[in-house]
Formats: C-alpha cells, structure tokens, sequence
C-alpha cells in the first residue's frame, strides 16, 4: 500500500505541467491514461477490506471520483477518499466548498478548498465561450506568454495554450503534445 501511494504520488508529479503565471495543474485526460485500476486497487489495499469491497470502491474512483481520488493522494491523505465517497463528495461535486469538504474532513479542508482542488481543475476553453467571468483561483493552462503591445486599456500577450484543454479547433490535439495558440488577453488593471 505505501509502495503503491508513493507510485501515484510519482506519477501526479510526472503529469504536473506548469502554468505561465506559476501554478500548476494537470490536464484530467492525462491523468485518465496514467492512473488505471490496479494502481488505485493497490493504494486502497488497506483501506477497504475484503476484496470485493475495494473491487467497488476502485471502480467508484475511477468513474466517479479520479480527480477527487487524486487530489487526497497529491497531498498524501488518500485515506480519506472513503469519507467522500460515503458523503458523495466526488468529482461531480467539484470545485467544492470549504464547508462541503470541512463537513468530510476537516484537517484537509482548508489546504484541499483554496490550493490543491484548483491544480485539478484548469480552465477548459470552449468554442462558444465568449466573455467569461472566471473565479479567481481557477488555473489558466497557459503554458507560455509573451508580450506583444500594450495598449490604453491594458497589455496584450501571444500565448501558448495546452491543448488538451482547447475545444474550439477541430480534432483531438495528443496529450502528449502542446498546440500553439494565438490568444489576446486584455489584462485591464483599473
């Protein structure tokens, strides 16, 4: 079991990319491909007993609760997943609350609401979004800028996007891969 919590720990490590601003997220589609069943069977191995209990509750984490399932063992309490699996706290729930995860557990509540959850949960940007108003804490998966002008109203940037978290341009970009995007950004301060 420890063994197997340090191999995923290793393995969210490996998929961090870092932002342009300096936070870090992971894009969900590579965490999908990276953590398979047995991985998770083998972090649960001491938490649910006998087997066909860990055989549900591996198959819950893997359709309903990977980006909570990951979010626990990125700080090293994967234990709790069983209080937010019998609280229904999983990934349809998410971003959650101070309150909804203080409820769960709350010697992880503060650091899992206002750090950690956000890391799993970068900006997605659809063809149909326009203007959108984005909460502070959500990660922009830009994952370079530069510069180009500035203007009355605000600086205007040249940035890389990661593509898996693109859908306004035809086809699936490879996870393994990063399109290089055009994006203005009007960055207005006042």
């Amino acid at each position: 079991m420890a063994q197997a919590s340090a191999k995923l720990f290793h393995l969210l490590s490996s998929l961090r990319q870092e932002s342009s601003s300096g936070a870090c997220f992971i894009v969900y589609e590579d965490l999908k491909q990276a953590v398979d069943r047995n991985l998770v069977s083998d972090v649960l191995e001491g938490f649910f007993q006998p087997e066909h209990r860990r055989a549900t509750a591996t198959l819950t984490i893997i359709e309903k609760g990977l980006k909570t399932f990951s979010i626990l063992a990125w700080m090293r309490q994967e234990n709790l997943i069983t209080h937010f699996m019998e609280n229904n706290e999983l990934d349809t729930r998410l971003p959650m609350e101070e309150s909804q995860v203080r409820r769960v557990s709350n010697e992880v509540a503060e650091r899992f609401w206002t750090e950690v959850q956000w890391e799993f949960l970068p900006h997605e940007f659809r063809k149909a979004d326009y203007h959108r108003v984005i909460r502070n804490k959500v990660i922009l998966p830009f994952t370079g800028e530069t510069k180009m002008a500035e203007g009355a109203s605000g600086e205007i940037y040249k940035s890389a996007l990661a593509g898996p978290l693109q859908f306004f341009l035809p086809g699936k970009v490879p996870t393994t891969q990063f399109l290089q995007l055009f994006v203005i950004i009007a960055n207005c301060s006042g």
